[in-house]
């Protein structure tokens, strides 16, 4: 499938969901088509983007589901004609929110499902609560996790608790930068999938990865300007709590990575990116990368990383299922309509990239690094295909 005919939509629930959406409008995150979904009028309103579907009876949209997490299912399953609408004709849907209020952790499992039975991939990115938000919040919080987890294909996971700096951060400062952070990950991703690019990872690679994957990630963030950007990314990638100090990608054993920068990102910033990375991975961890240029990163480089940590048995989708449909699809066969094809054999072109001497340094000693030559490139060490156009 070509990047340019994926269809995929960014869907925020409930009123985290709204301010994460708001954020990447108002960052101007432009490109990807945006749905915010919630019970509370007053969160929609202040969504500003171009699709807002209140859901719920009357009572839930004037005063919200009052964080009792059976009204917000109730809501999505009594909404579900138009969740239907909304999520048909989609290849894959970005489900973007918080767990532990009424609306996100009980919605969003319903609108995961309805998204797949309509034939979507889903990738849902929460949240979870800060820990000064209380226990019985955190309890909500896991129960909704496992919840969505069985609903979607690929769950990302942000413990808010690691986005912030500490008890230093002002409480205001800790909930923008938890918004702010989902917000870049999925438009890093969102790039990654629709926008050519000089390497890229496109739908089908991903499809075929989640397949297989345990369906839970969690993400790390580097993002730097300046002439060391590439170091300084990397560094605040592998330092961020997100990733526990990069402990996170010692157990891996599969990585998404994502690099954004400008028409000055270099040859040596990339490789030097990856070999940071990968040195880290267990050297049978799995792989795919994007390189995205954008003009307006100009002396700018963001690198973003899912990792899982858990291989395993893919869950049947609906259309393996005798499921039945849900109630106001536009036809009974709606689900065997969107059958995707098994994916063809990997007919990629390789670049001829010849082996060249090492000049004025082929005297020199080889770098090694928990045993690796770090003067082989990264593409070679890891047996990366890239492909030609």
């Amino acid at each position: 499938m070509t990047l340019q005919s994926t269809r995929i939509l960014v869907t925020g629930i409930g009123g985290a969901g709204c301010r994460i959406l708001d954020t990447m409008a108002q960052s101007g995150m432009t490109g990807p088509f945006y749905a915010a979904v919630s019970t509370d009028s007053k969160a929609l309103a202040g969504c500003r983007v171009g699709t807002r579907q209140r859901i719920g009876t009357q009572r839930d949209v004037s005063f919200g589901t009052g964080e009792d997490v059976e009204r917000g299912r109730q809501a999505a399953e009594e909404s579900q004609a138009d969740l239907v609408r909304l999520f048909s004709n989609l290849d894959l849907a970005f489900m973007v929110g918080g767990l532990g209020g009424g609306t996100g952790s009980g919605a969003m499992p319903v609108a995961c499902r309805i998204a797949r039975e309509q034939g979507a991939m889903v990738m849902a990115v929460v949240a979870l609560p800060f820990e000064f938000e209380g226990q019985a919040r955190a309890d909500l919080a896991r129960s909704a996790l496992d919840a969505v987890r069985a609903e979607s294909d690929l769950m990302v996971v942000i413990p808010n608790d690691r986005v912030t700096d500490g008890n230093a951060s002002r409480l205001k400062d800790a909930f923008a930068r938890s918004s702010d952070l989902m917000a870049n990950l999925v438009f890093g991703l969102w790039r990654s999938l629709s926008k050519p690019g000089h390497l890229n990872f496109d739908f089908d690679d991903l499809r075929a990865m989640v397949r297989e994957t345990g369906g839970t990630c969690t993400a790390g963030f580097g993002d730097a300007v300046g002439r060391d950007r590439s170091i300084e990314a990397l560094n605040a990638l592998m330092q961020g709590r997100l990733l526990d100090g990069g402990q996170r990608l010692q157990d891996a054993s599969a990585a998404i990575i994502s690099m954004v920068g400008g028409p000055d990102l270099s040859v040596g910033e990339v490789d030097g990116v990856m070999t940071g990375i990968t040195a880290r991975l267990p050297a049978t961890a799995r792989s795919l990368l994007g390189v995205m240029i954008d003009d307006g990163w100009r002396n700018r480089l963001t690198v973003t990383v899912l990792v899982s940590e858990a291989w395993g048995t893919p869950r049947p989708r609906q259309e393996e299922t005798s499921t039945p449909p849900v109630a106001g699809a536009r036809s009974a066969d709606r689900g065997s309509s969107r059958k995707r094809p098994p994916k063809p054999p990997d007919r990629q072109q390789k670049l001829k990239l010849d082996f060249v001497e090492d000049g004025p340094f082929r005297n020199a000693p080889a770098t090694h690094l928990g045993g690796q030559n770090l003067d082989t490139p990264t593409y070679l060490r890891r047996s990366i295909s890239i492909r030609d156009g």
